[in-house]
């Protein structure tokens, strides 16, 4: 059974249909505030399980994110059990609006924290 296939094409030399799909956005599943990051990356999937996520199953594009109670730091959980941290210099505040914005400025290793706050003030003021 195929699932959302947008394309369907014939590959002559490799002899077999091959299925092209729409890139699937990147967006926040699950997103859990004022998490105690004690917890380490066990216990955080605890917490996904007890809210009935896997986080060792999600899906491509699907990312499950928790904040610290400071807003400082934020781990993100996504698909192939990647797990990317990100902490704020100093006693810097994660902007709530730019959480949001994580998953698209995630580059597979990193999370590009600054571009995704650039884009926020972009759409807040339209510049």
């Amino acid at each position: 059974m195929r699932t959302n296939p947008e394309v369907i094409r014939f590959n002559r030399r490799l002899d077999k249909v091959e299925e092209t799909k729409k890139p699937t956005p990147n967006r926040i599943i699950r997103y859990f505030p004022n998490t105690h990051m004690g917890n380490a990356h066990h216990g955080l999937a605890e917490i996904a399980a007890q809210h009935k996520i896997n986080i060792n199953k999600l899906n491509p594009g699907e990312f499950v994110i928790f904040v610290n109670n400071d807003q400082t730091a934020l781990k993100m959980f996504g698909p192939g059990n990647i797990i990317a941290h990100l902490r704020m210099p100093g006693s810097e505040k994660i902007n709530p609006r730019v959480i949001s914005m994580i998953p698209k400025f995630f580059n597979g290793t990193q999370i590009e924290y600054d571009k995704a706050l650039r884009e926020v003030i972009q759409k807040e003021f339209g510049h």
